[in-house]
C-alpha cells in the first residue's frame, strides 16, 4: 500500500474521530494499516495521533497513545503465532480493541458502536486489501522484467 494512501487513511481517521463522531476510526485505520504494511513505522505515527487525539478530545495527554502502542503491540505478538492477514482476525481485533478502547474512555452505547466499527474495518480492510495486493503484483511483474 502506497504511503501516501496510509497517511491520508489517517488523517482522514483523526478528523472524523475528533470532530464527529467517539467511535475509534484512528485505532481502526493503525491496525488496518499495521496488517497491511507490517511495518514498524506505524508504531510512532499511532502515538503522535493518539496525542493529538488526546489534544483535540481533552484527555489526559497520553492515555489515547498508551492504549494504541499496548494494542498494536499485542497485535503484534499475535502476528507470528496467527494469519493476521484475514477477515476474521481484522474483525476480532477490531471488534475486541474497540469494545476495550470505548470502555475505557467513552462508556455510552458503546455495543452499537463496536459492532459498526468493526463492519467498517471489514469494509475498508477489502478495498485496501485489493489495492494493497495489486500493488504487490506489479511490482513483481517490474522486478521480474
Amino acid at each position: 500500500m502506497n504511503k501516501f494512501i496510509s497517511v491520508f487513511f489517517l488523517i482522514f481517521a483523526f478528523l472524523l474521530q475528533s470532530f464527529f463522531t467517539t467511535m475509534p476510526f484512528v485505532l481502526t485505520a493503525c491496525l488496518i494499516i499495521y496488517v497491511l504494511e507490517r511495518k514498524v513505522w506505524i508504531l510512532p505515527v499511532a502515538f503522535s495521533m493518539g496525542l493529538f487525539l488526546d489534544i483535540a478530545t481533552m484527555r489526559p495527554i497520553g492515555s489515547t497513545s498508551l492504549f494504541f502502542i499496548v494494542f498494536l503491540f499485542v497485535i503484534s505478538l499475535y502476528q507470528k503465532k496467527f494469519e493476521i492477514f484475514t477477515f476474521h482476525f481484522i474483525f476480532l481485533a477490531s471488534f475486541f480493541g474497540t469494545i476495550s478502547f470505548l470502555l475505557f474512555f467513552e462508556p455510552d452505547h458503546f455495543i452499537l458502536q463496536t459492532l459498526l466499527n468493526s463492519f467498517l474495518a471489514l469494509l475498508i480492510f477489502s478495498v485496501l486489501k485489493r489495492f494493497s495486493v495489486l500493488d504487490k503484483e506489479e511490482k513483481e511483474l517490474k522486478f521480474y522484467r
